[in-house]
């Protein structure tokens, strides 16, 4: 119903609609940039020769073209479909998950060691989930679901609490114990975290010194305001800062000055070939002097062998973590091998 009262035809629509398009661009003295997204599909991909399956293989087509960036073409690929409608269903479990109080999420702690000592210093705590069916889904896989849904921002509230909580719990028998956390760049945009965090850390009755929560170099970081929102209350509240995945990505020794953090997480690349790659011992090395002249500590992540371990130690380097010393795990196999 569109000119007159009168039904018309799909082809007399679309001629109105760019007829008058193009009458508006005129009047207006606009210039008119054409662009065009499309999906095809070949004829062997279609499994079932039905309106609906066409219908429904070409409008994933074409939102593939448009979520490449547009102005495309996408070709049907199988592979790729399979991909997305595993995505889709994840998304369907966490959202499930999420709004059946957690029921599927679990914290697991991979300790992190006095590298002197050999003693346990604090556990870093790792997300973990599992659907409905039982399969347990792979953090690299349901981790950015989360963040490109904004589910991050629930369940990182869950996250910190449950994390909070438990290191509470623990410092009845080691009363120094400390905990880490991962924070995700989109619960820092997204969210009021700050407070959140602070609110958590209030209600346990834990000391802020004892927490410490990591996130991860970014291009955005520098210049996100958000993000030196956060880090200044976290310094005002004592909260501990790390910077993880270091010498990786957008690293930037600049970083160590403008975001005052308190730890830095050198990424476990490093440490594959540490014994017999020149670089890699230099950098490390490197790193480990410049923190201490700064007053910053320094954890070495992806230890697996005791050379490596060794030859961190001879660089000072005061923090390991790595499977050496154990993998993530579950709270009562945390306690059993190390509390």
């Amino acid at each position: 119903d569109f000119i007159g009262g009168q039904e018309i035809g799909a082809t007399r629509l679309y001629r109105e609609i760019c007829n008058r398009v193009e009458k508006f661009i005129e009047k207006n003295g606009y210039d008119a940039v054409f662009t065009v997204s499309a999906g095809l599909i070949a004829c062997k991909d279609i499994k079932e020769s039905s309106y609906n399956e066409i219908l429904k293989l070409s409008q994933y087509s074409l939102s593939e073209a448009k979520h490449r960036g547009k102005n495309q073409i996408y070709l049907f690929d199988e592979d790729d479909y399979k991909k997305f409608l595993r995505k889709r269903r994840i998304l369907h479990e966490l959202r499930e998950a999420v709004a059946n109080d957690w029921a599927g999420f679990d914290l697991y702690f991979q300790p992190i060691m006095d590298s002197d000592s050999g003693k346990l210093y604090a556990a870093e705590s790792l997300l973990r989930f599992k659907d409905s069916t039982g399969e347990m889904i792979p953090p690299v896989e349901f981790i950015p679901i989360l963040e490109e849904s904004g589910l991050i921002v629930p369940v990182g509230k869950w996250v910190a609490y449950t994390a909070i909580k438990q290191c509470k719990e623990w410092q009845k028998i080691i009363p120094e114990f400390k905990i880490n956390i991962n924070l995700s760049y989109i619960q820092i945009r997204k969210s009021n975290v700050a407070l959140d965090i602070i609110n958590v850390i209030q209600k346990v009755g834990i000391d802020p010194k004892y927490v410490t929560f990591e996130f991860t170099e970014s291009g955005y970081l520098e210049n996100d305001t958000s993000v030196k929102k956060l880090i200044k209350i976290f310094n005002n509240q004592g909260i501990k800062l790390a910077l993880d995945d270091f010498g990786t990505g957008y690293s930037n020794l600049a970083y160590l000055q403008n975001f005052n953090v308190d730890v830095i997480k050198i990424d476990r690349c490093f440490v594959e070939n540490l014994a017999e790659d020149d670089f890699s011992g230099a950098f490390v090395k490197m790193v480990s002097e410049l923190a201490k002249t700064i007053g910053v500590t320094v954890c070495v992540e992806g230890v697996e062998q005791k050379k490596q371990l060794e030859a961190l130690k001879d660089m000072n380097v005061k923090l390991v973590q790595g499977y050496y010393y154990g993998n993530p795990m579950p709270v009562q196999e945390f306690e059993k091998m190390y509390l």
